[in-house]
């Protein structure tokens, strides 16, 4: 009876989509939640979802392998392995989502790289499919092939914002704002009760300029989710922007609060935005100190990975300052701490931290402690897909080298491959082209920095690079009420 129920559960989809082989409609159920969520990146919420579907059916395949996605390091390694041993018989297409997710996850990106392409051309009809060749896509900047895979998954699941949102992204990194609107606004619309709807409106809206409209969306993203506290921190950059930064203070402190129903990285950027902020405006004291008590609170939790990037961003901070032997020796002991982290996450601080020894040994006139914090970075592994500024950094410490030499052309070739909104790229290649005394063209490129409004990508564990730069050297504010 069990394996006729799992022949009925994999013949179900239609034709063109992956099939889903269960022996249990509850497991399958819950597989298709915690799917979802990881595709709208809640990676907690989709593990904890997922850890119910196998629980369900612990043989589960394509569930293990999804789990194996929204866990970080070598445990997200054993869920996909399991997963591969367990899929022998499955249907080609099941098999090649989990190779997919396997290669993924064993950063083999040539690989996932052409399996999550054929699979998405094997099926058409499986928005899942077309969003892993999407975002893939995406991150590789093959922008034409992002948006055909994307624009597939958002005519399949109008209402999913995690077939739509990244559509909306990639329209907005191709400066197609139009397109990223009528993207958005068609998502409100076919999901309006869904908080993520109207906190992408409201990140495209500030992107125009249209920052009234940008803070109506961002606090109807918050009335439907208290828990949206990227929401909140939208609020606080139209205020930022409008130079009202008593009143954006108050919005990171909401932030903080909503934050504290979310996972511990979450809270932890939120006090790493305030402190940001503080170095800005030149309370040093007070940003220095807001980053002891976010390492004091890490220790006191025994919140390994806290208390470790407490000390990268002290390091960038003593840097920002001019102290460089002191952010130098903050920088070796956050590298230290990493010895006590796992997989993903001792690398994303590895990679920070080898960028920023890089940066300031180069101040320093230590060409040779620069170019080794480089082969440091160059012996990690390969960023995950979707963490594109951490991809970004070995080409940004690239061009730091060239820039270093006094070789500014290639800085600028090596530089041009960034997106446009990392802004540690941006602030390099003014560097570069003012090396190559092209001065109309790193105005330009200033002017771009001071107009962006972009949100910094804190949910994915960036730094609030733009508005630290934006608020540093004094754009002026825009007009508006707080």
């Amino acid at each position: 009876m069990l394996h006729l129920c799992a022949i009925i559960l994999a013949a179900a989809p239609i034709t063109g989509a992956i099939p889903v082989t269960a022996t249990s409609a509850k497991a399958v159920r819950l597989f298709e939640e915690g799917r979802t969520a990881v595709l709208d990146l809640d990676s907690a919420r989709g593990a904890k979802t997922l850890r119910e579907a196998v629980a369900a059916e612990p043989e589960f395949a394509l569930a293990l392998a999804w789990l194996g996605r929204a866990v970080r390091g070598t445990d997200g390694l054993v869920f996909v392995q399991l997963a591969r041993d367990f899929s022998g018989k499955l249907p080609e297409l099941e098999r090649m989502e989990i190779e997919a997710l396997y290669a993924e996850k064993k950063g083999d990106e040539d690989r996932a790289r052409k399996l999550k392409r054929e699979l998405a051309d094997a099926a058409p009809a499986d928005w899942v499919a077309q969003v892993l060749a999407g975002t893939q896509a995406q991150s590789d900047r093959k922008s034409q092939a992002a948006l055909l895979y994307l624009q597939r998954a958002a005519a399949l699941v109008p209402a999913r914002p995690g077939a739509s949102i990244p559509l909306a992204h990639t329209y907005l990194g191709q400066g197609m704002l139009g397109e990223a609107l009528a993207t958005a606004k068609k998502l409100v619309a076919q999901a309006p009760d869904d908080s993520r709807a109207y906190d992408t409106l409201g990140e495209i809206y500030m992107r125009i300029d249209r920052l009234d409209d940008a803070d109506a969306a961002f606090e109807q993203a918050t009335k439907l989710s208290p828990d949206a506290w990227m929401a909140f921190v939208g609020r606080a950059y139209v205020r930022f922007f409008r130079g009202h930064q008593a009143a954006a203070r108050v919005m990171l402190a909401r932030a903080k609060e909503a934050a504290q129903r979310a996972p511990a990285p979450a809270q932890r950027m939120v006090d790493v935005t305030i402190a940001w902020t503080q170095l800005a405006v030149g309370s040093s004291d007070q940003a220095l100190r807001a980053v002891d008590d976010l390492e004091k609170t890490a220790k006191a939790h025994g919140d390994e990975s806290g208390y470790a990037w407490a000390a990268v961003e002290r390091g960038e901070m003593l840097f920002e300052l001019g102290k460089r032997d002191q952010a130098r020796a903050q920088i070796v002991e956050a590298l230290q701490r990493s010895e006590k982290l796992n997989g993903e996450d001792a690398n994303g601080l590895r990679r920070v931290a080898f960028w920023a020894a890089q940066r300031n040994a180069l101040a320093l006139g230590r060409k040779d402690e620069a170019a080794k914090a480089v082969q440091g970075l160059e012996a990690l592994p390969p960023a995950p897909p979707d963490a594109t500024s951490m991809r970004e950094m070995l080409t940004a410490a690239r061009a730091a080298q060239a820039i270093g030499s006094g070789n500014g052309a290639q800085a600028v070739s090596l530089l041009s491959s960034c997106s446009r909104t990392n802004f540690r790229c941006q602030q390099q290649m003014i560097e570069a082209q003012t090396l190559l005394g092209n001065q109309r063209a790193a105005d330009e490129t200033r002017a771009w920095m001071a107009t962006a409004n972009v949100r910094d990508g804190l949910s994915q564990g960036d730094d609030p690079i733009y508005l630290y730069l934006r608020m540093r050297f004094g754009v002026p504010p825009k007009a508006g009420t707080p």
